[in-house]
């Protein structure tokens, strides 16, 4: 697989990512904001302690995770396609999970939410994965 290829693996993972991670800040009560930074909800505990830390901390938490798991797809052959996979989906399992908190319509966002996972998932599986005809660069006239 193509580094290019590897990348179209990398983009719902990051992007998902991302997601949960603003997901989780906007899940946080009002004392969290207000500087009771021990008092955060996560229940990731690799992610806890950086949130317990503050926004900031954690934001760069995420940040050194999201590369962390760039370099892996990117680098790492055998395991690129589970790595990506994984993350995509235990981060829209995360990111539903604290849109479920706001109610009926956090419901409705959350099975959207994984919709959008899966669909963009999907599209960027199929860009990856797609066959090269006749030997030239996807796009490229025969």
């Amino acid at each position: 697989m193509t580094i290019r290829s590897r990348l179209w693996l990398l983009l719902p993972a990051v992007t998902v990512c991302a997601v949960d991670i603003g997901l989780t800040l906007v899940g946080q009560s009002g004392e969290y904001w207000s500087g009771q930074y021990e008092l955060a909800h996560e229940a990731n505990p690799f992610a806890r302690p950086a949130l317990a830390r503050g926004p900031v901390t954690f934001a760069a938490f995420g940040f050194a995770y999201a590369a962390s798991v760039a370099a892996v797809v990117c680098w790492w052959r055998s395991a690129c396609v589970w790595v990506a996979a994984l993350v995509t989906v235990a981060h829209a399992v995360g990111g539903a999970g604290w849109l479920v908190r706001f109610g009926p319509w956090g419901w409705g966002a959350a099975v959207a939410f994984l919709l959008a996972a899966a669909e963009g998932s999907a599209r960027c599986w199929r860009r990856a994965t797609r066959r090269v005809e006749h030997g030239g660069a996807p796009g490229a006239a025969a």
